[in-house]
């Protein structure tokens, strides 16, 4: 299965929990794609080159877009979904339960192992079954 983003396999009990953010008015953003916190209440989405050479804590998330948005629209404002169980893809091994991290674009890895002091921020969610490199697996969005 290939995949440009995260894929909404459940809802919680009650809905979306999902917060308004910043975006540039500038950037096309696709439904379902991994968004990270760039300034207050701002965000962009994730990209192959995250996480950047500041570092594992400096790729906060801000959940996944939930809907669409053309470049040049004047639309400043998206909402992104800060809960839920998606089909997301992941560039490393991981097991049950694994912390999950942005990796890429649209794509999560397991936080390596000593990084316990972590933000949580930083935390984009966790496993819901173990997985190999690159393949798509349920990851609970933050818990």
């Amino acid at each position: 299965m290939v995949l440009s983003g995260a894929v909404l396999v459940e809802e919680p009990v009650g809905g979306l929990n999902i917060v308004d953010h910043t975006v540039s008015d500038g950037t096309q953003i696709s439904g379902g794609n991994l968004m990270i916190l760039s300034d207050l209440r701002t965000a962009t989405s994730s990209s192959a080159s995250d996480p950047g050479a500041s570092g594992i804590d400096s790729v906060m998330s801000a959940g996944v877009a939930t809907s669409e948005k053309k470049a040049d629209d004047g639309q400043i404002n998206l909402g992104c979904a800060q809960d839920g169980i998606y089909d997301i893809k992941t560039t490393s091994a991981c097991i049950v339960g694994s912390a999950m991290m942005i990796s890429g674009a649209n794509t999560v890895a397991p936080v390596p192992i000593g990084l316990e002091n972590i933000s949580g921020g930083a935390i984009f969610g966790y496993a819901k079954e173990a997985g190999a490199a690159n393949e798509v697996i349920e990851v609970e969005v933050g818990r």
